[in-house]
């Protein structure tokens, strides 16, 4: 598992779809 790579995709799933990853806040 490469964490910068996850980090990246967890950004640009935020930025794609914030409604549903952003649900923690």
């Amino acid at each position: 598992m490469d964490y910068e790579n996850i980090a990246t995709f967890m950004v640009l799933t935020n930025i794609k779809k914030p409604g549903n990853s952003l649900q923690v806040n």
